[in-house]
């Protein structure tokens, strides 16, 4: 769940809790109030009712307002004593409900007519019950909750439009950043820029400063092994002149070796001169032509074709001394083994790049080289070679969430490396 969403159900139902704790109150408020008003103006018609009685418990016609005169005109009395009842003729000759004890009380009349009583106990005996309907007041009070309803829903939906848009606005430099991330993540950015949000600045700051250590530790590491086989290039050539035809076989194969690993090594640091030691966007198409025209001018000798097919616009994001590590690699090893023609080409199969290289040699026992060739072991040591080269095509493929298979070309005829990758951009 995002950090988005989480934040806008929290606040949502907040506002929720919010709106029905206003509304339960806002719904009680008016109806207390309004109650409470007409108590007063019962406690004040009891009075006048009981100041009209005579020295003999009667109810004078003059102390009888005429809203109790008035049939069924909401305002009504009972007077009981010594045995008698004295109802009002506005309840046209219906006794009220009697409250069960003095006091304000809620009771329900004819045709359920909500009536609000009070009772007044007599000290000669007998009780003077005052009663109001409520049935008026209720009605505006259920008008004016569906207005409130009606209008707080408006609210209510128009604050979580506006509480939407403010948590958009607050988390904006947050989706600047994971966006920014994602533009690193693929190469379009060697740093993270810093963002408009203070809190988020170290969290920058501290991602910049890892990226740039890594940079710097793998700098020196390339550095460090071009300069060992600088290093080891003139004593390796003096060790070869001690050396004749007739030397032990076991000799002269491992100086060869060690030729090779330097050869190999010398020609990373010339390939990686001046490029980042970040991964970034490269274009397919550019750098392997680059690495097609390195191999005509290594094997010009033997006259060999090298031929590409790569869809123009098509981005990768790889270290630049990565791809040619493994692309050099694999077009080095068909150009040995090829009679005329070295081929390669690079396809889009869904979410992955196949890339394939192609020569018309005499083959392999493609079974055993998928399942058997480890680092320092070739199958066929009858070309020149460390026997490692294999080994680091497979190494950079894992590093790239890859895969690498050999099988005959159907096209050349010689053997077929393929390697698949995840297509992580395109144009």
């Amino acid at each position: 769940m995002s950090l988005h969403l989480r934040l806008g159900l929290w606040l949502a139902a907040g506002l929720a809790l919010l709106f029905v704790l206003h509304g339960f109150i806002t719904e009680r408020a008016p109806r207390l109030m309004t109650e409470a008003y007409i108590t007063t103006r019962l406690e004040h018609d009891a009075e006048w009712l009981l100041n009209g009685l005579d020295e003999h418990g009667h109810l004078t016609a003059a102390h009888i307002p005429a809203i109790f005169l008035r049939p069924n005109s909401g305002h009504y009395f009972l007077l009981r004593q010594g045995g008698g009842e004295v109802n009002s003729a506005s309840s046209v000759g219906d006794a009220l409900p009697l409250p069960t004890e003095a006091g304000v009380s809620h009771g329900v009349w004819r045709d359920g007519e909500p009536l609000l009583l009070l009772r007044r106990d007599l000290r000669q005996g007998g009780m003077l019950v005052v009663a109001e309907s409520l049935r008026d007041l209720n009605a505006h009070l259920a008008q004016f909750q569906l207005r409130f309803v009606l209008t707080s829903l408006g609210l209510f939906t128009f604050l979580l439009f506006a509480q939407f848009v403010l948590l958009r606005w607050v988390l904006r430099p947050v989706r600047d950043l994971a966006r920014d991330g994602a533009r690193l993540q693929h190469g379009e950015l060697e740093r993270l820029p810093a963002p408009a949000m203070r809190e988020l600045q170290p969290l920058s700051h501290a991602f910049n400063a890892v990226l740039e250590s890594q940079a710097r530790r793998l700098a020196r590491s390339r550095h460090a092994l071009a300069d060992l086989a600088h290093g080891l290039k003139t004593p390796l050539a003096a060790l070869r002149q001690t050396l004749n035809p007739q030397s032990d076989p076991q000799a002269l194969a491992a100086v060869a070796r060690l030729e090779g690993i330097v050869q190999r090594e010398l020609r990373h640091a010339r390939w990686s001169a001046g490029s980042s030691s970040a991964a970034v966007m490269l274009d397919a198409a550019a750098e392997l032509q680059g690495l097609m025209q390195a191999m005509r001018l290594i094997h010009r000798e033997r006259g060999l074709r090298f031929e590409l097919s790569v869809p123009q616009g098509v981005m990768w994001r790889m270290d630049r001394e990565d791809l040619h590590e493994l692309f050099g690699n694999l077009l080095d090893n068909a150009a040995k083994w090829a009679k005329s023609v070295v081929i390669l080409s690079v396809t889009a199969e869904g979410a992955l790049w196949r890339v394939q290289v192609e020569d018309d040699g005499a083959g392999a026992d493609v079974v055993a080289l998928n399942a058997e060739w480890t680092r320092g072991r070739r199958l066929d040591e009858s070309m020149p070679g460390t026997g490692l080269g294999l080994a680091i095509v497979g190494e950079i493929v894992a590093a790239y969430e890859g895969e690498l298979s050999f099988a005959l070309s159907e096209v050349s005829g010689g053997l077929r490396a393929c390697v698949v990758l995840p297509r992580v951009a395109t144009s």
